[in-house]
């Protein structure tokens, strides 16, 4: 029994792999990489949204402040004559567009 035992000394850990109980390391490198991958991919997109509204948000305060300077130059005087050139000297061309430009907004965000 002796000889079996000094003849055979790797016989004992039969049911294990020869790695030393270590497991391969391939499939967890990938799923680090598919994770990292994931995790750059939304923080381009958010950047992107961000980024959007930023640009929106400029134009619309531009367009306020164009607003704001017209009704600054609009008279505070209660007299109809006063009114009725107020009312001739507004612009109310980019009403529609504006609309348009809202609608479009909401119809984005159902998306």
């Amino acid at each position: 029994m002796d000889r079996e035992q000094n003849q055979n000394p790797n016989m004992e850990g039969m049911g294990e792999p020869a790695t030393g109980g270590q497991r391969p390391i391939g499939p967890a490198i990938g799923v680090v990489v598919i994770l990292l991958v994931i995790v750059l991919g939304g923080l381009y997109f958010w950047g992107q949204r961000v980024e959007r509204g930023k640009i929106q948000e400029r134009a619309s305060e531009q367009g306020a402040q164009t607003d704001i300077q017209a009704l600054q130059t609009q008279g505070t005087s209660d007299d109809v004559t006063s009114i009725e050139s107020d009312l001739t000297a507004t612009s109310l061309e980019g009403v529609g567009s504006e609309l348009n430009a809202i609608e479009s907004e909401f119809q984005g965000l159902g998306q």
